[in-house]
């Protein structure tokens, strides 16, 4: 037996044997089951619908917003009127890798912060532990960061650090065993559980229905990670959601596309493992722009386009209100989220695509207004009133028969 290594996470041991080193295990009576490693999915540099390398494009995206999904989501609104942008919040991605050094990531990378470069605790490669620098020889890992954190109009949550894991081989082979390994990594990075994120994005899955992640999963939302995965691209059928997606308690994202629909490919619902919503939103996943490894960008399409939006999203949540729950979370994406359906939540859609603005709206206040009360435009005295006004309310000041001023919302207006 060689390459022996323990996942506590999920009480198993991963190893290499000959079959009769093998039988000779399944034998041992503190052993309940001996199997096969599985190949969760195979992600290739062509696996995305459409890859279309923007050629002439220069590594730096200045000016507009680069991306509709990005204006799609309204997440412009939520750096510029509610000045947040995700500062103070860990993201995670758990994917092929991410290129550290890429001109849109490197400055909120967490292991480059206050001058210096430390990889330890930010980045692990579970397939390969001794790779002690973030790589992403695919590509897939870093677009996906550039849609969550990516500065320079890419990303949602531009402020927010980012650590990644690698769990795909050189072949963009995705093995269960690497992923439990990954999954332990980010409850405790370097041994730290300080170091853990607040939300980790999974842009991966299979279409076979199965429980592989649940231990692990569960044991993330124990420690208050939320854990966000892509539903998957087997779509417009119903019952095609992917897994771990498809399990109970997973955060799922659908795709829709710049018409507001739900994109073609999208994995619908039901799952075959809960009665939940899935997807439980939906979030922009066509032509959508973001780094390329080695500093350009490149537009792809996929549900796992879409998550990294909803990661974001979370991260602007979490920084406009650290104290907010998993469940909290989950519960605003969807009260907040543009119906696409008169019929809602449904399978296909969930509860309807992401709005960032309305959902961190939800949590700040834009300002404070104070103003003397006049009555036959003189100053009644001692008459001062202070309102606290939510994120697009507007406030309208009124008197009541008995002499008291009251304070009235008036809906669907702006500040």
């Amino acid at each position: 037996v060689t390459a022996v290594r323990s996942l506590w996470i999920v009480n198993s041991i991963a190893a290499t044997g000959s079959l009769t080193a093998v039988q000779t295990v399944a034998n041992l009576p503190e052993v309940s089951q001996v199997r096969l490693d599985n190949v969760v999915q195979e992600i290739r540099p062509t696996d995305a619908l459409t890859d279309t390398r923007l050629t002439g494009t220069t590594a730096v995206i200045t000016g507009p917003v680069a991306s509709w999904g990005i204006e799609r989501i309204n997440a412009p609104a939520v750096w510029h009127g509610l000045g947040v942008a995700g500062s103070g919040v860990t993201v995670a991605i758990m994917d092929t890798g991410v290129d550290w050094q890429h001109p849109n990531l490197a400055a909120n990378y967490r292991g480059n912060q206050g001058g210096t470069v430390n990889h330890s605790g930010s980045w692990f490669n579970a397939v390969v532990p001794t790779s002690t620098i973030p790589v992403d020889n695919i590509g897939h890992g870093t677009h996906v960061a550039g849609t969550a954190v990516g500065q320079n109009g890419i990303g949602v949550a531009p402020e927010a650090n980012w650590i990644a894991v690698n769990i795909a081989d050189p072949f963009g082979l995705i093995w269960e065993s690497d992923v439990h390994r990954g999954f332990e990594w980010l409850l405790a990075p370097n041994g730290d559980p300080a170091l853990a994120p607040d939300v980790v994005n999974n842009s991966w899955g299979t279409s076979l229905p199965s429980t592989w992640f649940v231990e692990d999963i569960a044991a993330l939302h124990a420690a208050n990670i939320q854990v966000v995965f892509s539903a998957g691209n087997s779509g417009p059928f119903t019952s095609t959601i992917g897994y771990p997606a498809g399990n109970p308690g997973v955060l799922s994202v659908g795709a829709s596309d710049d018409l507001d629909e739900v994109a073609w490919f999208s994995s619908r619902g039901p799952s075959t493992q809960t009665d939940e919503v899935k997807p439980w939103v939906v979030a922009p996943g066509t032509q959508i722009v973001s780094a390329l490894p080695g500093g350009g960008t490149y537009l792809n399409n996929g549900t796992s386009m879409a998550a990294p939006h909803v990661v974001g999203t979370i991260a602007l949540l979490l920084s406009a209100n650290p104290s907010l729950s998993r469940s909290q979370v989950n519960e605003i994406l969807a009260e907040t989220a543009v119906p696409l359906a008169a019929t809602h939540p449904n399978m296909h859609s969930g509860w309807g695509r992401l709005d960032a603005y309305a959902a961190v709206a939800s949590q700040t206040n834009a300002g404070t207004l104070t103003g003397q009360v006049t009555a036959n435009n003189l100053p009644l005295p001692g008459v001062v009133v202070t309102i606290t006004v939510p994120s697009g309310g507007q406030f309208t000041v009124t008197t009541g028969p008995d002499g008291r001023y009251a304070a009235r919302l008036q809906s669907g207006s702006y500040a």
